[in-house]
């Protein structure tokens, strides 16, 4: 197994139980694949470097995970039908530097 790192970018307009919500739906779907603690961090929300759509300001999520390198691709494809999700990205973790 992998560590990843995923920062989804939320539209600004949800509540903070909204958000809860997201979050929960998010940690159901890397569950299902991963067996370690996954760690999700709420930043708030911030202004965006460029408009994403009709959005300048958005509400960053990071997220901390292992799985195996399959997954990803999953976790992409539910990342974009997912429709509180603006934009997101996942990297791999480099643990050497740690």
């Amino acid at each position: 197994m992998n560590s990843y790192e995923s920062v989804c970018i939320l539209a600004p307009n949800y509540t903070n139980e909204q958000i809860s919500n997201i979050i929960v739906k998010i940690q159901d779907k890397i569950k299902k694949y991963s067996f370690s603690p996954i760690k999700v961090e709420n930043l708030g929300k911030k202004k965006l470097a460029y408009e994403i759509k009709n959005n300048k300001e958005g509400i960053y999520l990071v997220i901390h995970f292992k799985a195996n390198t399959g997954f990803i691709h999953i976790l992409e494809q539910f990342y974009k039908v997912t429709e509180e999700i603006i934009k997101y990205i996942i990297v791999k973790e480099d643990i050497n530097n740690e």
